[in-house]
C-alpha cells in the first residue's frame, strides 16, 4: 500500500468517518490520483460543527504528491476530509455533489486555497436543464471543476446552489480574469432566461469574480442578459458587480442576424459604466 500512486474508492457505509480514511492514508506519500465516491447520507452519530463533519485530527495530513482529486457525493463529508488533508501539487480537482453544497466558511474553498498549483485565470459555466456546471482551465490544461446534480428543484436553486459554491470559493476566484458563460438553447428553458430569474441570483453568483475583465456570453439571449447587467446597477441591489469588467463579448452562431438596435437593451448599464469612468464595451463573435 505505500507504494501505491491511484487509488478508486467507493465508500457504501454511512458510519465511514473522514478519520477512518485519513488514517489508511497516512502511509500512501506517493498517491498521486485520488477517487472517491461516497454515496449514503452522513450516518446519524457523525460529530457535526456548522453542518460539516469534523476531523479529530491535530495537524493535516500531508500527501506531497497528490496532484488529481475527484469526490463524488456529500458535502459534508468532503468538507470534513479536505480539513484533514495538505498538498500543494494538486493540479486538478473534480467535485460532484449530490446534496447542498458547502456554506461560505468552506474547507473546500481553504483547501483549493492551499494548492501551490491550482490558480485559474478564467471560468467557464455551462446551464442546462437539469444540472448546473462550471470548471476552471489550468494553463498546463489540466482543470479544477466542480460540477452539481441538484435534485431537479427548477432552476432558480440551481442558480442559488450555484452562487453559494462561488461565494465559497470567494478567495480562489479573485484571480478571475475571463468568465465564460455557455447556455444549452436545446436543453434549457428558455423562460428561465427572458426574465423569469430574480437579478439578485444572477448577482449572487456573479459578486466573486470581482477581477473580471472580459465576459463571454455564449448563446446567452442578449435580452436576458440585458436584465440582470442593468438591475445591477437599481437602488435595490446598488451592486458594483464585475467592477474591472472592460469587454461583454457575445457568441453566437451567425453575428450577420443580430438586429441593430440590440446594442439599445444594454444602454443603462453602459451609460452608469461609461458614467463612473469604467467603460465596458460589447462585440459579437461567430462561435466556433
Amino acid at each position: 500500500m505505500q507504494n501505491l500512486v491511484s487509488l478508486d474508492l467507493h465508500i457504501s457505509s454511512a458510519g465511514i468517518h473522514p478519520d477512518e480514511l485519513l488514517a489508511q492514508l497516512s502511509a500512501m506519500l506517493r498517491l498521486e490520483n485520488l477517487y472517491l465516491h461516497y454515496f449514503p447520507p452522513v450516518a446519524p452519530d457523525t460529530q457535526v460543527n456548522n453542518g460539516n463533519i469534523t476531523p479529530s485530527w491535530k495537524t493535516r495530513l500531508l500527501l506531497p504528491k497528490l496532484s488529481i482529486f475527484k469526490f463524488a457525493g456529500h458535502s459534508e463529508w468532503l468538507e470534513g476530509f479536505v480539513d484533514g488533508i495538505d498538498s500543494g501539487a494538486i493540479s486538478s480537482l473534480g467535485v460532484q455533489f449530490y446534496n447542498e453544497p458547502p456554506t461560505e466558511a468552506s474547507n473546500l474553498g481553504q483547501f483549493i486555497a492551499r494548492s501551490e498549483v491550482l490558480h485559474p485565470t478564467s471560468i467557464d459555466f455551462y446551464f442546462y436543464r437539469n444540472t448546473v456546471s462550471f470548471s476552471a482551465p489550468t494553463p498546463d490544461t489540466l482543470s479544477h471543476t466542480i460540477y452539481f446534480e441538484p435534485p431537479d428543484r427548477g432552476f432558480e436553486m440551481q442558480m442559488a446552489m450555484t452562487a453559494s459554491v462561488c461565494r465559497a470559493l470567494t478567495s480562489t476566484f479573485s484571480s478571475i480574469r475571463e468568465l465564460h458563460i455557455e447556455y444549452d438553447e436545446a436543453e434549457s428553458e428558455l423562460s428561465d432566461w427572458q426574465g423569469g430569474i430574480d437579478p439578485a441570483l444572477w448577482h449572487a453568483l456573479l459578486s466573486p469574480f470581482r477581477g473580471v475583465q472580459r465576459l463571454v456570453l455564449r448563446f446567452v439571449p442578449q435580452r436576458s442578459a440585458a436584465l440582470w447587467l442593468n438591475a445591477s446597477i437599481s437602488q435595490e441591489l446598488q451592486s458594483d458587480l464585475l467592477p474591472e469588467l472592460v469587454v461583454i463579448a457575445f457568441e453566437c452562431l451567425n453575428v450577420h442576424e443580430i438586429p441593430d438596435a440590440t446594442m439599445d437593451v444594454f444602454k443603462p448599464f453602459l451609460a452608469e459604466r461609461e458614467r463612473v469612468g469604467r467603460p465596458v464595451y460589447v462585440e459579437f463573435q461567430e462561435a466556433l
